[in-house]
């Protein structure tokens, strides 16, 4: 009678199915079949522009299409670039924006409102910098970059750079 036995093939087998069902487990994970519970970016354009002159300036965001948001979930982050000057960076909940001349607090933006930011020394500071300083930059027609983020998913929905300057409504 022979001793040998079918263990070391039927051990090499089972080995080698766990190694690939780990190897496609891994790959899934990494290629984002697996585990990747991000939201959904929101379908929503947006524009900004910039309205009024001197200490009437208003920074005007407007939701022209696509799906409501809620204020909660935005966060907006300017950059206004001065050459040779110091540039200014700000950043802040879209709940600091106004509709009607009030606060929004916590909303739904839906397509067609317009929301402002109206330029006074508090709203300056979330601009990252001085009442001043805005005003100083939209008498001289400066860059500015405006993003919006989505919160839930922390990605970019909207990304702009247009002219800051003076309009007289």
């Amino acid at each position: 009678m022979k001793d040998d036995a079918v263990s070391a093939p039927v051990g090499v087998m089972l080995l080698l199915a766990i190694t690939i069902v780990i190897g496609g487990i891994i790959a899934a994970f990494a290629f984002g079949a697996i585990g990747n519970s991000s939201t959904e970016l929101p379908a929503a354009e947006f524009s900004t522009s910039v309205t009024g002159a001197g200490d009437n300036l208003t920074l005007v965001f407007e939701h022209k299409s696509g799906q409501p948001l809620n204020t909660s979930d935005l966060k907006v982050t300017t950059f206004i670039g001065t050459q040779g000057e110091e540039e200014s960076v700000g950043s802040f909940s879209a709940e600091n924006l106004y509709m009607s001349g009030k606060k929004i607090q916590s909303g739904v933006w839906t397509a067609g409102m317009k929301l402002t930011l109206p330029v006074t020394e508090e709203n300056a500071r979330l601009l990252g910098t001085e009442k001043e300083k805005i005003i100083d930059a939209a008498k001289k027609a400066t860059p500015m970059d405006v993003k919006i983020y989505y919160i839930p998913s922390g990605k970019i929905i909207y990304n702009s750079s247009f002219i800051l300057q003076e309009k007289n409504r």
